[in-house]
């Protein structure tokens, strides 16, 4: 897979992850479906952590794979060393 193949796999999975975490913000009663937190008490603020931590994850996965993708196509350097 060459470098724009790779920058894009990189920008739907950061998508992905992304899309996750607002799920998981966004719907209250789904994440208690996923059984993520087995002590209740301590639940829904390890949840909110977890969601956000996906969001800010999947917002740098997604920055660099669109760097590497424009880099990529552009053939710009600059853009090529940030992502790498």
């Amino acid at each position: 897979m060459g470098e724009w193949g790779q920058e894009t796999l990189d920008d739907v999975s950061g998508c992905f992850i992304f899309a996750v975490g607002v799920y998981l913000l966004v719907d209250k009663e789904k994440i208690t479906l996923f059984h993520l937190i087995a002590d209740p008490d301590i639940g829904y603020a390890l949840d909110q952590y977890l969601a956000w931590a996906l969001v800010g994850i999947g917002g740098l996965v997604f920055f660099g794979g669109f760097c590497g993708c424009c880099g990529a196509i552009r053939e710009n350097r600059c853009l090529l060393v940030t992502v790498r």
